[in-house]
């Protein structure tokens, strides 16, 4: 037998060939549908707000949500809940709006729907897309006292947008002292007071030996808290805490001792130092 013999150009030549070609073929392919590097979406900032009704659920409280959908919109709403029931199965009538406009018409629409004050901060990059879509999951979800109220609403629809809150719902059952809690970290802005059931009063204290004089305005709440604010009524300080009828607040170094039914405001003044005096409150 003669000894095999492959000439130039024979099968193992032409396979490997075949075989490079066939690999660059494959390599151009994969190139061809390989995405392309996505073009960075720079942040864009927004702020998101809570309002609280201090009256709602019995004195628990009641929050809304509202956040910055652009440049000069705003997008804001809450769960109303007009039934009162503890538990609304998903589809059912939760009392759930939502509107868009100006800061300005934020704040009135919620003031207009007995809201009593707001804070706000600020997000590095805003997600209005996702904060629509689950208000959308919301206004269809249902509601229970316990789990799925206008509390938890406000914290989805505000954490989707981008916000990382301070206090948890879980953790805090009354949606007013969740809204204290929130209103107290240094990320957010101090409440912001847009309606009172007392109103603005305008303060009158005489120091014992000293001349009486008018501060600036305080706003009173019925429950218990009140703020000094300016002629304007935007806060200066404050809440100062307290329980009704009979409240007691400590501002700078003075103790003030009040007796609060709606319609009288006066009471006592006393510092460390032994000054002592009275003053008395009408409405602004």
């Amino acid at each position: 037998m003669r000894p095999s013999t492959m000439r130039p150009g024979g099968w193992p030549a032409r396979g490997a060939a075949l075989l490079a070609a066939l690999v660059l073929a494959l390599g151009a392919a994969l190139a061809a549908v390989t995405p392309a590097a996505a073009t960075p979406v720079p942040a864009v900032a927004g702020k998101a707000c809570v309002f609280v009704r201090v009256s709602g659920a019995h004195g628990l409280g009641h929050t809304g949500w509202g956040y910055q959908s652009s440049t000069t919109t705003y997008t804001y709403g809450a769960t109303e809940n007009p039934s009162s029931s503890p538990y609304v199965p998903a589809g059912g009538d939760i009392g759930y709006w939502k509107e868009s406009g100006s800061f300005t018409s934020m704040v009135n629409a919620m003031k207009t729907r007995g809201y009593d004050e707001y804070t706000c901060t600020t997000v590095a990059s805003r997600q209005p897309a996702a904060a629509a879509a689950e208000a959308l999951a919301v206004s269809g979800g249902g509601y229970a006292a316990a789990t799925n109220n206008c509390m938890d609403h406000t914290y989805r629809i505000l954490t989707a947008y981008g916000v990382r809150f301070p206090a948890q719902p879980s953790w805090n059952w009354a949606p007013r002292t969740w809204f204290d809690k929130v209103a107290d970290d240094p990320g957010w802005s101090l409440p912001v007071v847009i309606s009172s059931p007392l109103g603005v009063w305008k303060v009158t204290y005489c120091w014992k030996n000293f001349t009486c004089e008018v501060s600036e305005p305080w706003t009173f709440k019925t429950d218990g808290r009140v703020y000094l604010t300016d002629s304007n009524g935007n806060v200066i300080s404050g809440p100062y805490t307290s329980t009704p009828p009979t409240a007691s607040w400590l501002i700078g170094t003075a103790t003030y001792l009040a007796t609060v039914d709606g319609t009288t405001m006066k009471g006592t003044m006393s510092t460390p130092t032994g000054q002592t005096g009275t003053w008395s409150a009408e409405r602004k």
